[in-house]
């Protein structure tokens, strides 16, 4: 499925604006009469767009409405604004063109495309089984408007404030700290990327809420002596046998590994704590739902039956949350000790209430660890705190805008269907020019190894650098129907042109400067001063058709 056209007046400012998203046909639509002509575009070379349906780039001056007219797009198929304002719809759906309206329209085909003769009107929006819509923000203002439905919003504004735990958001990345998402996202595709590695990860430590909610100052005391007794005698956790073989900084090692053991226990399996800690808050206890079987009176009958609990335990529930909670007491039992020690855990700060500590991305074996800790960590005392050390902003949002589409892409709602639509707004936002010239290219060579699905790609951008790798049948203006400038395109007549700065060339400082000095130097006479501030200029101005000029003249005068 492929969205071809958009019309709609009255959204959110927009008077009868227009949205060409096809780069296969053209498309205008008349108000007055309620007739859309449509024509055909000249076909792209396969090699430009390569396993890409298709992919518009939404340009315009500020204020055009780059960022409404993507919200626009996941409003309109999800029938947010269908009683509201008068629209248009035209997509395309195995070899069929349909029009969806709450207007009558009448046809124009000026190019006589066959399949155009004879356009079927549809009473619902789009077959919402077969397309995946995936919309990403890279803005943190604030203004994010969440998305209902079926539409996977994994947009940065979301992550930071709406959390991907409410019905339209990753399923997956419930919970998750951007740390956990990037580490799991680089586990696969660091190599194939081509970016540097982060340093180091710090994980913050908060102690859990439940201990400093329903617990004495004497009661936590006593429970984490008590766990970290059966946690000593454990046999499959095996853990002072594996620290014995490191000496340095054993008992940091150890405490932490307790700390975050004990943790895991307390959030994950509150049942254990029910039975092997008679101080645990009595209310807790209850709920748990756990009823001993036996009395309990030692600490050696407490080791015995912890293993026992913790199988009849995961044996309750869930498959997939029983494979996650094993999953997880495999990495404690095997991979934790060794993960803090081979990333040279280097405690930052720790009180009561809280304990960071870094760890060193040495290689690319440590990223799948590291994944694995973050996800013990954020299961056991919530997401948000643990992040990447030793990368640029840029860095941080590059990896952020490919790791959220790929859990767009791998999330239930999107990958049974059989094509997707990627909303992108300001994703080149943060990027070095070099990482913008290689902008569209990575990203579609980026979609070609995520998913073997269909692709409509549709971005915001104010980076002449994008601009140039897309053709002008990619390209759609907000504002005007002014001449566009795209691929190939020197970067000068892309701003002149596509992005309406006319004839600025610079910045207004060095343009009000440059000006004066050039009306200047057109005067038959100056005096000294004059001729030294003209002889500064030729000095601090790089553009060396104006510094000739000015030369020339100096010669003159």
């Amino acid at each position: 499925m492929e969205l071809c056209f958009i019309w709609v007046d009255g959204y959110r400012g927009f008077s009868n604006k227009s949205l060409n998203l096809s780069n296969k046909l053209h498309f205008e639509f008349n108000k007055d009469d309620n007739i859309l002509t449509i024509s055909k575009k000249r076909p792209i070379p396969q090699e430009i767009c390569e396993n890409i349906n298709s992919i518009t780039a939404l340009l315009g001056v500020n204020g055009s409405g780059k960022t409404r007219a993507l919200q626009l797009i996941c409003e309109i198929l999800e029938g947010e604004i269908h009683n509201y304002y008068q629209f248009l719809l035209i997509y395309e759906n195995e070899g069929k063109v349909f029009a969806f309206s709450n207007i009558e329209i009448s046809i124009l085909n000026k190019s006589n495309i066959t399949k155009f003769n004879q356009i079927e009107r549809s009473n619902s929006i789009y077959n919402r089984e077969s397309l995946g819509v995936i919309f990403f923000s890279n803005v943190l203002d604030g203004g994010d408007r969440p998305v209902n439905g079926n539409i996977i919003n994994t947009s940065l504004a979301h992550q930071v404030w709406g959390g991907y735990t409410d019905n339209h958001s990753l399923q997956e990345s419930s919970n998750q700290s951007q740390l956990q998402r990037h580490s799991r996202f680089l586990t696969e595709f660091h190599s194939k990327l081509n970016t540097p590695l982060p340093s180091k990860a710090i994980f913050i430590l908060d102690s859990p809420a439940i201990l400093k909610k329903n617990s004495t100052n004497e009661s936590i005391e006593k429970m984490f002596s008590i766990c970290g007794d059966i946690f000593k005698g454990i046999p499959f956790l095996n853990i002072f046998k594996k620290a014995s073989a490191h000496d340095k900084g054993k008992d940091e090692v150890l405490e932490l590994f307790n700390e975050i053991a004990i943790s895991f226990i307390l959030k994950n399996m509150p049942e254990l704590i029910a039975v092997n800690c008679p101080y645990y808050n009595k209310h807790v206890i209850e709920d748990s739902g756990y009823k001993a079987r036996t009395n309990i009176n030692t600490l050696e009958k407490l080791i015995i039956y912890l293993i026992y609990i913790i199988k009849e335990y995961c044996s309750k529930l869930r498959p997939d949350k029983r494979i996650i909670i094993l999953n997880d007491l495999e990495f404690l039992k095997d991979d934790l000790l060794n993960t803090l020690i081979d990333g040279d855990l280097k405690v930052v700060s720790k009180s009561f209430l809280q304990t960071s500590f870094t760890i060193k991305v040495k290689n690319e074996n440590l990223l799948s660890r590291i994944y694995k800790l973050s996800h013990i960590i954020d299961s056991s005392f919530g997401a948000s705190k643990s992040n990447w050390l030793g990368i640029s902003s840029g860095e941080r949002a590059y990896l952020n805008l490919l790791s959220s589409i790929w859990y767009g892409i791998k999330n239930t709602k999107s990958r049974d269907k059989s094509t997707l639509l990627i909303c992108i707004d300001e994703g080149d936002l943060y990027l070095h020019p070099q990482w913008q010239i290689e902008f569209v290219d990575k990203v579609i060579s980026f979609l070609r190894t995520t998913t073997q699905q269909p692709v409509q790609l549709i971005f915001t951008t104010h980076s002449p650098l994008l601009v140039t790798d897309l053709p002008k049948q990619c390209i759609t203006l907000l504002d005007d129907n002014r001449k566009v400038s795209s691929f190939g395109a020197n970067i000068y007549d892309i701003y002149e042109t596509t992005f309406g700065l006319e004839e600025k060339r610079t910045g207004t400082i060095s343009q009000r400067y440059i000006e004066r000095i050039l009306n200047l130097s057109k005067q038959t006479e100056i005096t000294e001063s004059e001729r030294d501030e003209i002889e500064c200029a030729i000095d601090i101005i790089d553009d060396e058709l104006i510094t000739f000029h000015l030369e020339k003249r100096l010669k003159i005068l």
